[in-house]
């Protein structure tokens, strides 16, 4: 594997392997001062981490921060969210992801960054909410989230919701909560992406 440094705005080193990250990715991650290790994406994640990145401290923070926390990162990728979440304070984060190839990712970047992290390599279970007594939870599962409409409540944190059938199944059923769009590109509008707070 061959890892290379550049320097954003002479600041902070940045490790990129394999020379192929974007450079949304590289000024994303520049402003991540706590970053002492590369990590490892697979393509499809390096373009997420392009999209997305720049939208989590809005979303994937809640108002008391991440400071101690345990979280549940469902549809955890490679662990650019975990590395998100521990730069964020987090102290523990359990992983959820069920693509064979990105949670071999994440396992490998929990051994770079030395994180105190659980992996589990299966689809998201309602039962996963029960592993820990979370502080804070990242359900972001491509449509998997439907299992959550058979909750009487959803727990504290973040649910990603993908289409707008699904944004109104939500709605009907948690009106309580609080849903933002996410900005989307132009191209990508039909396929709505929104997000569920729960303070």
């Amino acid at each position: 594997m061959k890892i290379s440094y550049g320097l954003a705005k002479g600041r902070v080193p940045i490790p990129v392997i394999d020379d192929l990250w974007p450079a949304d990715c590289i000024r994303y991650l520049a402003r991540e001062r706590r970053l002492k290790s590369p990590l490892k994406l697979l393509p499809w994640h390096r373009l997420m981490l392009a999209r997305e990145g720049q939208m989590w401290d809005t979303f994937y923070v809640p108002k008391g921060g991440l400071t101690g926390a345990t979280v549940l990162d469902a549809g955890a990728g490679c662990g650019e969210t975990a590395q998100f979440f521990f730069n964020r304070g987090a102290s523990e984060v359990v992983a959820v992801e069920k693509d064979r190839a990105a949670f071999d990712c994440f396992t490998m970047n929990a051994l770079l960054n030395h994180w105190n992290s659980v992996a589990i390599n299966e689809s998201f279970k309602l039962a996963h909410l029960n592993l820990r007594d979370f502080d804070f939870v990242k359900i972001d599962i491509e449509g998997g989230e439907a299992c959550l409409l058979g909750l009487d409540s959803l727990p504290r944190g973040i649910v990603e919701l993908h289409g707008r059938e699904m944004r109104k199944r939500f709605m009907a059923r948690f009106a309580r909560y609080d849903y933002d769009p996410f900005p989307l590109s132009e191209n990508l509008k039909h396929d709505m992406v929104s997000y569920v707070r729960i303070p």
